[in-house]
């Protein structure tokens, strides 16, 4: 069953974000490609961080860790967007804000 919610967390991570990247003028097939293999790398990762922590009861402020994490993110995927991307650094780190801005705000909405 973890694994299903992780898929599905992915999968609505994925689509949010795109969404907002060709909401954002990001239309080209490498653009969307990029948006996708950049929350494929990152949201599984974040999710077991988040669950480790939980576990071993690494820190009591779990929203705490969270926004951390989420901080940690914008920057990795903001600079991953770059590398592959090759251009646009602070329109990128715009995207990469709003993007995960939205779907973290949508997982606040859903996982409540």
């Amino acid at each position: 069953m973890l694994a299903v919610n992780l898929l599905i967390a992915l999968a609505l991570t994925i689509i949010i974000e795109c969404f907002i990247a060709f909401a954002m003028g990001y239309r080209r097939k490498s653009e969307i490609l990029a948006v996708i293999l950049v929350n494929t790398l990152t949201n599984p990762l974040l999710n077991y961080i988040v669950l480790a922590a939980g576990i071993l009861e690494f820190l009591d402020s779990g929203r705490f860790i969270v926004v951390i994490l989420e901080i940690a993110v914008v920057f990795v995927e903001w600079r991953v967007l770059l590398y592959v991307l090759g251009r646009g650094g602070k329109r990128l780190l715009l995207l990469s804000v709003v993007m995960n801005t939205a779907s973290y705000v949508t997982g606040l909405l859903i996982y409540r």
